[in-house]
C-alpha cells in the first residue's frame, strides 16, 4: 500500500499511489499555493507524469503543475508546494 505524508505526519494510505498523492496534496495546497513540483522516482510508470499533470490540474486549477525526473529509489513521488 501507498502512504502519504504531509509536514512530516503520516496522513493518508492506500492501494493506489496517485490517489494518495492527490489526497495529500489536497491536505497541503493552501490558498495561497502556486506551484506543485512532484518528482518522479525511479519506478515510477512511464506515463506518470501525464496522467499526474492532467489529475493535479483537475484538482487545483489555479496552481502550476511540474513533473520531474527525481529517480529517487524508494518514494514513487515526492512532492513540494510553493
Amino acid at each position: 500500500d501507498a502512504i502519504g505524508f504531509v509536514d512530516g505526519m503520516l496522513r493518508h494510505g492506500g492501494a493506489s499511489h496517485e490517489t494518495v498523492l492527490l489526497a495529500a496534496l489536497d491536505d497541503a495546497v493552501q490558498e495561497d499555493s502556486e506551484i506543485v513540483t512532484v518528482y518522479l522516482g525511479a519506478d515510477a510508470p512511464r506515463d506518470a507524469s501525464e496522467r499526474l499533470s492532467a489529475a493535479i490540474g483537475t484538482a487545483h486549477p489555479d496552481i502550476e503543475v511540474e513533473i520531474l525526473e527525481g529517480g529517487q529509489p524508494y518514494y514513487l513521488y515526492i512532492a513540494a508546494i510553493e
